[in-house]
């Protein structure tokens, strides 16, 4: 909120970003499992069915299950259509948190099993696709987007 940038990222999909009610969505970026358009939901919770359709690989929930290479091809996929990937990572993930943070990590993953890879330290594979690619700023991906949208 300090930066004065209006966001959401409670979608994953392949679409580009877009606006709902003023605010931009940016979906964490997603590989179709077929040809053909995907219907974006709203929010996009990670399923079962999801994961049927489409790679949730901006999701740092699958960078230590399917490894740093596979997320990388990914990108590289996602670039050679003239696109940007989007990930995110939480700190927790790269960073020890509070003793109390991970008990509160440990409840969530009894109630929600599927959350249990956003447990996993992905700092080494982190820094291997940091190797790899030019990563930008959310704001510079921000004042791109509204360029784009005042010219059309």
């Amino acid at each position: 909120a300090g930066s004065g940038i209006e966001y959401s990222a409670s979608v994953y999909s392949a679409a580009s970003p877009y606006e709902v009610d003023g605010v931009l969505e940016i979906p964490g970026s997603t590989r179709p499992r077929r040809p053909g358009p995907i219907p974006v939901e709203y929010p996009a919770r990670m399923s079962f069915g999801m994961l049927m359709r489409e790679l949730p690989f901006g999701s740092s929930l699958l960078l230590k299950v399917f490894g740093w290479r596979k997320i990388s091809s990914c990108i590289r996929e996602v670039e050679r259509q003239g696109k940007s990937a989007n990930l995110f990572i939480h700190n927790w993930q790269l960073f020890d948190e509070p003793p109390m943070a991970t008990r509160d990590r440990m409840l969530d993953n009894i109630l929600n099993p599927l959350a249990i890879p956003y447990s996993f330290n992905v700092l080494p594979e982190f820094e291997c696709l940091l190797k790899e690619h030019q990563f930008g700023r959310l704001d510079a991906a921000l004042a791109g987007h509204r360029a784009d949208r005042d010219k059309g």
